[in-house]
Order: structure tokens, then sequence, then C-alpha cells
């Protein structure tokens, strides 16, 4: 931060615009259900900062600096640390709220604004797990630490501060009893010390912190830290330290860190598929909305609303992600909408089922709407004619004529036939997931970040995405092949489980890979499921279509694999001996 910045953080008029929005909206908005709680004290084991583990008021703030104060030098550059120690005396404990009321810090100088990363029980992500979501919240210094002042001057690096405070923050919830959310971390884990040099915040945590829990619990509660210190731009990744050391193994779960920092990407798996990192709930989002996130769905289309507290929609439209299914991609969408009076309201994001054009993958986050935006311009498409298709012509994909089939779609699923080439154009016809009879026109039109192919099936013409089809070829036993790669002969609980522990077997691990069941498993002298792995890093060979069989294990509980049939899926042409070219 220059020297600059560091005085427009402090100006007056800023902590008053500050205080003035902050006291806006004294009542709890009716969604999402919020109550008070209350954060106990916790140990202190020569913390960064003695602060009672508490939290100060949620401040719906979107906008403002991250963090009013004085002192520090500005510099984020540099290797710094916030010393341990810096203040000795315990301070009371305060009441706190949660996300959705609002109650003015007692001392503006020193309040900090962020995001905490928390788990939401009102919602839940694909596999019904509790949706993991950022909350806004403020944290006042002066209310935690009897000499902020010392604190904050004891700190050379804005950064690092803010990242404390912020984990500080997160600490304080664990045990709160907070109604609708939860936390992973133990509630008697102090913080230690926290530095930040080149992109790195080195964060050192009481062995409390990998205390309890199982490997699920130990997963979440290091993604809850990396995601609430990585949301400030000067910070990629952290490297963890328990009681000052580098962890090479965590916990008694060991989970392998090697001393390594630790990004976001290592923990996606535990994301909704629609993850909405922008605005956070408790925002106060003036329009345009900015909506930035990841995604996770079919065919990388992100639906999303601004709905009032009434329920009106101001807004609804769609962005696309960078990557689709099987892949994360990032999304990130202005939103314009207008109202009256300041009043909640939500953001709500999903993506709409290939099947039956339901809503799935819902996330709805409260916020406050508040006056002075622009309305929707309502536009007019005009249609494209063959002369207007979007993107540009692109000469790689099945040549005219070619017979063509559908590949990793889920059994449950359906490929949409669009009229022109993209994700949100006119849908013309469906196909089923083991359609093998369409045949391709030879035409193909790359877009930014898909190539679409053009095909003629039930009796229409219209255009696909060229990550759900390819040509099928020979025949292949790959029993061996797959009892080599997994040191022995396979076994599984279910033949899903079965099939699933096979088609992970191929990943390269170099990003793309996915796969899809295909066929659902049946069971009977014999289990079998069928599964479609793609994404190889091969044009020629784009995967496999996965033929897996299985016998029911003298025990009577699981399956043993006995064999594996694999269907070659082509890129670019089969040879007449089913040989892709």
């Amino acid at each position: 931060m220059s020297d600059q910045d560091q005085t427009d953080r402090s100006d007056p008029r800023v902590r008053e615009l500050t205080y003035r929005l902050m006291a806006m909206a004294p009542d709890a908005p009716p969604f999402p259900e919020e109550a008070t709680m209350k954060v106990p004290e916790t140990k202190q084991r020569q913390p960064i900062f003695v602060w009672a583990a508490a939290v100060t008021a949620v401040v719906l703030l979107v906008g403002l600096p991250l963090f009013l104060f004085r002192g520090g030098d500005g510099t984020t550059d540099p290797a710094t640390t916030i010393v341990a120690g810096l203040a000795t005396t315990t301070v009371a404990e305060p009441t706190t709220t949660v996300p959705g009321t609002t109650t003015v810090p007692s001392e503006g100088d020193f309040v900090f604004f962020h995001n905490v990363y928390l788990f939401s029980e009102t919602q839940t992500a694909s596999g019904g797990d509790p949706a993991f979501i950022p909350v806004r919240r403020s944290w006042d210094l002066a209310a935690n630490d009897p000499d902020p002042e010392e604190v904050v001057a004891g700190a050379s690096s804005s950064t690092a501060l803010s990242v404390a405070a912020a984990i500080q923050d997160l600490i304080g919830l664990s045990g709160s009893g907070l109604a609708g959310y939860s936390t992973s971390i133990p509630g008697d884990v102090n913080l230690l010390d926290v530095a930040v040099d080149n992109s790195v915040a080195t964060i050192s945590l009481s062995s409390e912190f990998e205390s309890g829990g199982g490997t699920m619990a130990m997963t979440t509660r290091l993604a809850q830290v990396v995601f609430t210190a990585t949301q400030f731009p000067e910070v990629d990744s952290v490297l963890f330290l328990i009681d000052g050391e580098v962890v090479d193994v965590f916990s008694g779960e060991g989970i392998v860190l090697d001393g390594e920092p630790q990004t976001r990407e290592g923990y996606v798996d535990i994301l909704p598929l629609i993850f909405l990192d922008e605005p956070a709930i408790g925002s106060i989002a003036p329009s345009p909305i900015a909506l930035t996130g990841i995604a996770n769905v079919f065919e990388a289309t992100v639906m999303y609303e601004v709905v009032d507290a009434g329920g009106t929609v101001l807004n609804a439209g769609f962005t696309t992600a960078t990557c689709g299914t099987g892949c994360w991609g990032e999304f990130n969408v202005e939103v314009p909408y207008s109202v009256e009076a300041e009043t909640q309201g939500e953001v709500v994001v999903y993506e709409e089922s290939a099947r039956d054009g339901s809503r799935v993958n819902e996330i709805r986050y409260g916020v406050t709407l508040v006056p002075g935006g622009d309305a929707p311009v309502p536009t007019t498409t005009v249609p494209p004619t063959s002369t207007t298709l979007p993107g540009e012509a692109f000469d790689i994909g099945p040549q005219a004529g070619d017979v063509v089939a559908v590949i990793g779609v889920a059994h449950d699923d359906l490929l949409n036939v669009r009229e022109i080439p993209g994700a949100n154009t006119t849908i013309v016809t469906t196909l089923d997931p083991l359609a093998d009879d369409v045949v391709a026109t030879g035409r193909h039109r790359l877009l930014t970040s898909s190539i679409w192919n053009e095909v003629e099936a039930n009796g229409v013409t219209g255009w696909v995405n060229s990550r759900y089809i390819g040509q099928l070829g020979g025949v292949e036993d790959l029993t061996s092949w797959i009892v080599s790669q997994m040191d022995g002969i396979p076994s599984a609980e279910t033949m899903l489980d079965l099939g699933t522990m096979i088609a992970e077997s191929f990943d390269p691990g170099e990003g793309g890979f996915r796969y899809e069941m295909v066929i659902p498993p049946t069971v009977g002298d014999l289990g079998d499921v069928t599964f479609d792995v793609v994404g190889l890093l091969d044009d020629a060979q784009l995967g496999w279509r996965l033929h897996i069989f299985a016998q029911p294990m003298d025990s009577g509980e699981g399956f043993s694999l006995m064999s594996v049939e694999a269907t070659s899926i082509c890129g670019r042409g089969v040879t007449a001996e089913g040989f892709c070219v």
C-alpha cells in the first residue's frame, strides 16, 4: 500500500461513510435466518495478538477499504511478521451478531473488513454436504486488544495485519453456536504468528489446530484458513506451521502437505459446483453487482438472478465459465439492478438441468441492495444467419459424413443440440447419452473457450459442444493393464464404487480429465457398469468407454473385478481395423 493509500484509508470522511452505511439496516433480513451469538474466551498461548476469542458486529459492506487503521509503513513486498505477544492483557468479551445485523464498532481507526469462509447448514453442495460459503464481517481491533496502536505500529505489513485479523476472526467463531453456519476449526486454537512474503502467507497455529476430527474435518479446516487468507490480492497461498514448525504431514489423519504452500486449487473438492466468492453473504451490493467465482457445470453455463425482499426478480441472465463439465472454470459478470430504497435481497446462482430444465446446484446469498443503480437495459437479439455464426471457422473435427457418438454425458442426462454454436442458444433437439448414430456435417466453429461441431440428428441439423462427441473405435481388453495400474485386482463394496475407482485410475493428472457413468450398475450372477473416461491428453484417442464386469465376493459383501472391455473413443477418425487416427 502506498503512503497516499494509507492516508485515504484513515480519512475521517471515509470513516463517516463507513459508519453511515453500517447503520443503514439495523433489522435482520428476512433471509437467510440468522441469530445473535457470543464467542467464548479461549485459553492464551502467546497468541499473535492477545485478543479474546471474540468477534465484533458483522457489517454489510462492499466497495470500501478492507481495513481502516493508523500506523505501519504500508509496504507489502518485503517479508514481514506480526510479532507475537504485543499485548498481554485480555479484554472483556463483547457481544457479537451474525451476518444480517449491524452494530457500529467502538473505534473506527482499527476496523478490519473481510470475508470468512464457513459451512452453511441451510444450503447444501451437490453431494448433500453443507455448502462452503463466504460471509462478510467486520473485526474491531480496538475492541479486542487494550493497545491497538502498538499492535499496528509493530506491523510493517498491512497485508499481514489484515490476514491476521481475518484468521483471528475465523478462529473466534469456533464453538460459538452460530445459527445456520458451522466451522471445522476447534475452539481452543490460538493464532501464533503471521508473515507475508512473495505472495505466501505463513501462518503459525497452536497444536490444537490438528486435534480431533477425521480426514474430512481436517481437510475442511485447512480449506477455511486457505480461502480466508487468500481473499487478499497480495496472498496466493498459505504455508502452515504448527507451534512454529513447518507442517509436512498434518494431523493423525496423515494429510500430506510436504511443507509446501497450499492454494485454493487443492481444495476444490469441498466446494459446491457453483462457488460464488463475491459478493459474500451479508455484503452491501451496489449496482452493478459483480458476481465472481468458479464453477464446474454442464456446458460451463451459470445462471443468475438478483431478487428483492419481496421475491421480485430485478435482473436475471447467464454467464459462461472458462471451463465446463469435468473441469473448473472462472466466471465474472456485472449484473445491474434498480431499487427505490434500500432493501434486503438475494443473489442467486444455479444450473439448469439439461434433462428437464429444473434448477440444480442452486446457491443463494442474502445481501443488501441499495438505490442508485441503473435499471437493466432491454436488448433485442437479432437471430444470426449462416454468415453471422458466433466465433470463427475451425478446420479440426469430424469430417462430413462421419458417424459420431455422444460421449461423457451421464446416464440420467441429455446432450443439447443447439441452433447455433454457444451454450445458451436455442435447443433444437436432445441426444441420449448412448446415441451413436449422429452424422457430422464437417462444419466447426471456434468460440472463446469451446469448439462446436455441426451435426445431423433426429431429423434436424444443429450444433454440439465438441467435448461431448467422438467416434467409437475397436474394443480392447484392459483388465491386465488395470490390475497392474492398481497393484492388484481391485474390489469395492458396490459396483458404483468399483467403477468409479477404475475410472479414476485413468486420470493423467494434467487437468481436463473427466469421467461419467453412462450405464448404471446392474447386479445378477455378475455385476456390470459402464463409464466413459475422456480427456487423456491425446487428440487422436480422446478416451475409453469402459464396460466393467465383476463377480460378487465370497463373503457376500462387495464385488471383485473380472474384466474390463474398453471401446476406444477417437477424435480424428477410425481405421477399418478400429484404431484411432
